[in-house]
């Protein structure tokens, strides 16, 4: 695969999603789809991997997005929602069962705080919520049963920075 710089990424990384031949991607804020017959409806609305069905599965530029942060991490691919919320709640949803430990910034977006602290009531998971501007505190609450640790950079509201590649390594360390 033939290396960019990261200029060109930016401009072009999420190309390989580009079916139509644009230029610059076109902007599709909504859009209803038809269908040959109801019998090609129902099939799509059975297949939530059908491309162009319904605008809450993705769209096009939903795709492309994706298509140039994967890119741009030089990651297989990517996944964008609505919302910061929306994908905390995916992937605490996708990586936590009932008996599991999270662990969460302290001084992440109040929303998130209530979010993850209504699965863990929920799905009785035990937490910890830590001041982030010591990376000692995630190594500190960390338990065999861990199995998410979720942080921000910069924090909503109070724009406190957490250094990431310090957790990370912090987690691993715990993990391995």
């Amino acid at each position: 695969m033939k290396q960019y710089d990261i200029l060109t990424h930016c401009v072009h990384g999420g190309d390989h999603a580009n079916t139509s031949g644009h230029v610059s991607p076109p902007i599709c804020l909504s859009t209803t789809f038809t269908f040959p017959d109801t019998t090609e409806g129902a099939r799509r609305a059975a297949d939530i991997t059908a491309p162009e069905f319904y605008g809450r599965w993705g769209s096009r530029n939903a795709r492309e997005l994706e298509g140039l942060i994967a890119a741009l991490e030089n990651a297989e691919d990517a996944v964008c929602a609505s919302s910061g919320l929306a994908i905390v709640s995916m992937i605490a949803h996708a990586n936590l069962r009932s008996g599991d430990h999270f662990i969460a910034s302290h001084n992440c977006y109040s929303e998130v705080k209530i979010l993850l602290s209504d699965i863990a009531e929920r799905f009785e998971l035990e937490y910890d919520f830590v001041r982030s501007d010591n990376t000692e505190n995630f190594a500190n609450v960390m338990r065999s049963n861990t199995k998410l640790v979720f942080t921000e950079t910069p924090a909503n509201p109070n724009l406190s920075l957490v250094d990431i590649a310090a957790v990370a390594k912090l987690i691993r360390l715990h993990t391995s």
